[in-house]
């Protein structure tokens, strides 16, 4: 064990900022010393979203079609829209992969 402070404060700070940019990118943290394990995870993970994947429609009327839809969104994954879409005759509404209502 180290005698000297700077070093233990140096370890502090280190690993209170993996903390933090862990929980702040909404990654989450697990970790152990000795047989004392931790996990600090966040509310939201990011989240891919794919809307309409590959989907074959025909002779088809539909509305809006979103992937997420609210107020308040807040996602820091890879959205996709429409890929590989076929559409025969068709009459379609908006196709998005966030949606975001103007009343919350």
């Amino acid at each position: 064990m180290p005698q000297d402070p700077v070093i233990w404060i140096v370890l502090i700070v280190a690993v209170s900022l993996v903390i933090v940019f862990a929980v702040w990118k909404r990654r989450g943290v697990k970790g152990g010393v000795g047989g004392a394990t931790f996990e600090i995870t966040s509310e939201q993970q990011n989240t891919d979203i794919k809307v309409a994947e590959g989907a074959k429609l025909e002779q088809v009327k539909a509305g809006d079609v979103a992937g997420i839809k609210g107020a308040e969104i807040d996602n820091d994954g890879n959205v996709e829209v429409a890929k590989g879409l076929q559409a025969t005759h068709a009459e379609l509404g908006d196709i998005v992969g966030i949606k975001k209502s103007d009343q919350p």
